[in-house]
């Protein structure tokens, strides 16, 4: 597969109950996994009615990035994000497996939710598909590469696809091919494999008895994470690490076979997932075990919770707890409970951690706007003499002080008369060229590319420059967002660096920073998110940069389907953009102070600058807040607060 810079799902991010060590990224209490003798006949025929009484296991998490998972606090997720892929929820992918073997073979069930089947590519690993790897006992020898699809795309379904990459299955003569059956249901959207693997396909000789163990690492892959997509976009799977960013045997789970259990289906639980501001899961019915939504209950650091459930699709169940300000910094417990309708009881629990997130108030809102001003301010510099390639060097173009190596100011070349997208030829602003563009950021340094998320590609203004030459761009947009509240996941593609600010946007260096990529780069996304308190019209700033070749920028915000829409693209969703406003001006007023108050271990902690929200640092790890206060620390908004602690005994 292909290696590229990855995007994480989620800020907050789960870890297991009881915080175990773990040997790789598997999230504790997955990576030992017991098989029990089936109970029935298995038939390949993708229908899994056979597979009744089978345990399910659901969603398994794991540590991002690879070889994360050994540390302090790893960062577990249910979802890896690839190659510009997202993913917005139990809907997007979610994963059911079951498995089970008789005395010859290992058989697999995967029940996988998608809402939308895309292998345009007819690939093994390219697209919608399920990637094996077979690891020896002690889980350090590679044992097999076996890969499973369906081909085609929702509308026009293709071959099931049987791809033996690597290991025993190889060799014709071994008699030990693998088999599988896939079959999509277009209306339910999901998607079932049946898998067999003979016992010398993982390196096993048959009659398979109890206690004997094999490395298993699955990689479930999402061809269509968003629209217009295609290809691998993100993977979930027990032990996906095995397979991604190289093949890792000491990634897999270890394997045991057990003995028969015998019992009736459960409802399970599935797509448990944290958030900045929410708490989800989902519920799904198993045979005649029907979720009772009225019974579920979620308590998160021993408070019993407010649950809301979206109606019942099909046989699943979506449950949500909402707030309206972050998690408190730190870790958290949480445990869940549903019940069915026969006297079945399934409960989860476990911790998450909750980390520190950007929160944006009216002290960064704009002070005044003109809401018949539509869209951004373009002001722009180009020379191709002398093009550097870090936002430290466009900061200095913008303000008009880059320099070249004798120590002479660079000249502007960017045009006035080059207008592309804008409203009118530019005017001159200091030693930028200035324009306006009342539509959406959506630009190339030539018009009708189709670079990025959105093309075909509006025309840049002011380029090419009067030199007739498009390299060394170094650009600045201003606008005016009219943000709901809550939490907002913003991005821009770009090639190459940018940096998007909040709030005192007049002054560069007190600018709020809320994501940034500084290098050079192909047309990619980077994605952030940040909470805004308070609904209201934000002053925003991304400056950008291109040195030679492709020069490109989109500036774009993703809905809650994982889509992803234009800031201003008003009639598709996006959030109204103006070009004309006053930003507020950062408080000259700003002090910090830390002191330890009196031997006995208070510390008062305070500031005067408005609209400061305090976190809750590491450093005060082992604090506790004195008799009377409610968390170890007190996020507060305002001027002159003191916050008191006591250290912990």
């Amino acid at each position: 597969m292909r290696t590229t810079t990855k995007l994480f799902l989620v800020s907050l991010l789960a870890t297991s109950a009881t915080q175990l060590v773990t040997a790789n990224d598997i999230e504790p209490t997955k990576e030992f996994y017991s098989v029990i003798y089936a109970p029935k006949p298995i038939v390949l025929d993708g229908d899994l009615s056979e597979w009744a009484g089978v345990p399910v296991l659901a969603d398994p998490k794991f540590a991002v990035p690879k070889f994360s998972g050994t540390n302090a606090s790893p960062n577990y997720v249910l979802f890896e994000q690839y190659d510009g892929g997202t993913w917005s929820g139990p809907d997007d992918q979610t994963s059911a497996v079951q498995i089970v073997y008789d005395a010859d073979n290992v058989y697999f069930g995967f029940v996988v939710t998608d809402d939308y089947h895309e292998n345009s590519a007819n690939s093994a690993w390219n697209g919608d598909s399920i990637q094996l790897m077979i690891a020896d006992a002690t889980r350090t020898q590679q044992v097999a590469l076996y890969n499973y699809a369906l081909g085609g795309v929702e509308d026009a379904l293709g071959d099931v696809i049987v791809n033996h990459e690597a290991g025993p299955a190889v060799d014709p003569d071994c008699n030990c091919a693998t088999e599988a059956l896939v079959r999509r249901d277009t209306v339910a959207k999901k998607t079932y494999y049946e898998i067999k693997l003979p016992a010398a396909s993982l390196g096993l000789t048959a009659p398979l008895g109890i206690g004997t163990k094999f490395g298993l690492g699955m990689a479930i892959n999402d061809g269509d994470s968003g629209p217009g997509q295609a290809g691998q976009k993100g993977w979930g799977g027990l032990g996906a690490h095995a397979i991604v960013f190289g093949k890792t045997p000491s990634e897999t789970a270890e394997v045991t076979l057990g003995t028969t259990v015998s019992g009736s289906d459960r409802l399970f639980l599935s797509a448990i997932n944290p958030g900045i501001l929410s708490f989800s899961f989902r519920a799904t019915d198993k045979g005649l075990s029907i979720v009772n939504p009225s019974t579920a209950k979620l308590v998160i650091d021993g408070q019993t919770v407010a649950l809301t459930n979206a109606p019942k699709t099909l046989d699943a169940t979506d449950f949500t707890y909402s707030r309206a300000t972050p998690f408190p910094v730190g870790n958290h417990t949480y445990s869940i409970e549903v019940r069915d309708g026969i006297g079945n009881v399934v409960t989860d629990a476990g911790t998450f951690l909750a980390q520190a997130v950007l929160v944006l108030t009216k002290a960064q809102q704009a002070i005044s706007v003109d809401k018949t001003k539509p869209g951004f301010i373009w002001r722009v510099f180009q020379n191709e003499t002398f093009a550097p390639t870090d936002l430290a060097s466009a900061e200095l173009a913008l303000s008009g002080e880059l320099k070249d190596d004798a120590g002479n100011i660079v000249p502007n070349h960017a045009d006035p008369a080059a207008v592309g997208i804008a409203s009118a030829a530019g005017t001159l602003d200091g030693t930028l060229v200035k324009f306006e563009i009342p539509t959406v950021i959506n630009l190339s340094q030539i018009g009708a590319d189709l670079n990025g998320d959105f093309s075909p590609d509006d025309q840049m203004p002011g380029i090419p420059g009067i030199e007739a030459i498009d390299d060394g761009i170094d650009g600045e947009i201003l606008t005016f967002v009219d943000l709901p509240a809550g939490l907002i996941t913003m991005g821009v593609n770009s090639e190459n660096g940018f940096r998007t600010q909040a709030g005192y946007v007049n002054t560069p260096a007190d600018g709020i920073l809320l994501g940034e990529f500084d290098g050079v780069r192909t047309p990619a996304d980077t994605t952030f998110q940040f909470v805004v308190q308070d609904a209201g019209v934000y002053p925003l700033r991304t400056i950008w940069q291109a040195e030679v070749g492709g020069a490109s920028v989109e500036w774009f915000t993703v809905k809650s389907d994982g889509s992803k829409v234009l800031i201003n693209d008003a009639a598709n969703g996006g959030f109204k953009a103006y070009s004309v406003g006053v930003a507020p001006i950062k408080p000259a007023s700003s002090a910090f102070t830390i002191t330890v108050a009196n031997p006995a271990g208070v510390v008062e902690i305070s500031w005067t600058e408005p609209g400061v929200v305090l976190q809750q640092s590491t450093d005060f790890a082992n604090w506790a807040a004195v008799t009377g206060a409610t968390s170890p620390y007190k996020p507060t908004i305002g001027t002159g607060t003191a916050v008191f602690y006591r250290l912990k005994k």
